[in-house]
C-alpha cells in the first residue's frame, strides 16, 4: 500500500530540486554574452571594402556586431561629431577646421583616378593643370595638346553622383562645373567603350575599374604611370586616399578595427579589393 502522507516530504524535496536544476541548466543555455556595436559610415567608394574588413574582423571578435553605412564626406565627419558612428570613412584629408586634437585619421588604402584616351590618339601624356582645363572646357581641342585637329570630347559621371564628386576633388575643380559638351555616362564600363568607338573621346576612371575593364589607353600625368609606388608616393599627382577617422576620447573597439586594418592581414583584403596597400 502506498502511503501518500509518509512520502510527501521526499516527493516535495524531489520537485523542488528538480525545479532548481531545470532552471540553472536554463540559465546556462540562455544567457546572452555581451556584445558590443561598431557603426561605420561614409562614402560609397569605400564601404564596400570596409564590409569586406567587417566580415574578416568578427572573426576574431564573435560579441562585436558591425554595420557599415553609406553616406557622405562631410555627413559622415558631422555624425561622428554627434556621436551616432564610430567611424567615419572618407576620401579627403581633414579639413584645417576638422583636423583637431579630438579627430584621429587613419590612411588605411590609396587608389587613383586615371585619364584614359582612345588607343589611336597620339597624345599620351598630360599636365594636371591641361586635364583641369579640359574638365572645364578650357581646352577643346587636341591640336592645342600635340594632337590632331579635333574638339575634344568628355565622357564624365552623372552629376551629383558620388563618383563625379571625387573627381572634381582630385582635378581641384569642386566648385566649377564641367565642359558644358561634356557626356554624362553613369557606368564606368560604359564610358570606357565610348572611348574605344571615338579617335577624340576622354574620360576619367578609377584605376581599379580601368584594370578590371583595360579599355582606352592609360595617359600618363606629369610622365608618370599610375604605378603602385607612384600613387604612394604620390608623385602620379591624381592619387586618393581612404580615411578611417575616430572623434573624442578613446573608442577601444573603433581603434581595434582601424588597427586590424592597417595589420598584414587587413592590408591584404585591402589589396585583395583592388585598392593599394599603405602597409
Amino acid at each position: 500500500m502506498f502511503y501518500f502522507n509518509k512520502w510527501l516530504p521526499v516527493l516535495t524535496l524531489l520537485l523542488i530540486s528538480s525545479t532548481l536544476t531545470s532552471h540553472a541548466h536554463a540559465a546556462v543555455f540562455s544567457r546572452e554574452h555581451d556584445r558590443d556595436t561598431l557603426i561605420l559610415s561614409g562614402t560609397p567608394l569605400i564601404t564596400p571594402i570596409v564590409r569586406v574588413l567587417a566580415e574578416a574582423f568578427k572573426k576574431s571578435h564573435p560579441t562585436v556586431d558591425v554595420f557599415v553605412e553609406n553616406s557622405k564626406n562631410d555627413i559622415a565627419f558631422n555624425i561622428l561629431k554627434r556621436g551616432n558612428i564610430d567611424v567615419a570613412l572618407t576620401s579627403i584629408v581633414l579639413s584645417s577646421e576638422q583636423d583637431t586634437l579630438l579627430a584621429r585619421g587613419s590612411l588605411f588604402a590609396r587608389g587613383a583616378l586615371v585619364v584614359v584616351a582612345n588607343e589611336a590618339n597620339k597624345v599620351d601624356d598630360l599636365k594636371p593643370q591641361q586635364i583641369h582645363d579640359i574638365y572645364v572646357g578650357k581646352i577643346k581641342n587636341w591640336r592645342d595638346l600635340g594632337g590632331e585637329d579635333k574638339a575634344i570630347k568628355i565622357s564624365l559621371p552623372m552629376d551629383g553622383s558620388i563618383d563625379l564628386d571625387l573627381y572634381k576633388q582630385v582635378l581641384n575643380a569642386a566648385l566649377e562645373m564641367p565642359s558644358p559638351t561634356a557626356v554624362f555616362i553613369e557606368n564606368s564600363k560604359a564610358r570606357l567603350e565610348h572611348v574605344t568607338r571615338d579617335e577624340a573621346e576622354l574620360t576619367f576612371v578609377r584605376r581599379r575599374e580601368f584594370l578590371s575593364n583595360k579599355l582606352g589607353k592609360l595617359v600618363k600625368i606629369n610622365g608618370m604611370e599610375p604605378t603602385d609606388q607612384g600613387i604612394l608616393s604620390q608623385l602620379y599627382p591624381l592619387y586618393i586616399g581612404y580615411y578611417m577617422v575616430l572623434w573624442g576620447k578613446e573608442n577601444k573597439i573603433a581603434q581595434e578595427f582601424v588597427d586590424f586594418t592597417l595589420s598584414e592581414e587587413g592590408q591584404k583584403i585591402v589589396a585583395e579589393q583592388g585598392q593599394i596597400a599603405v602597409q
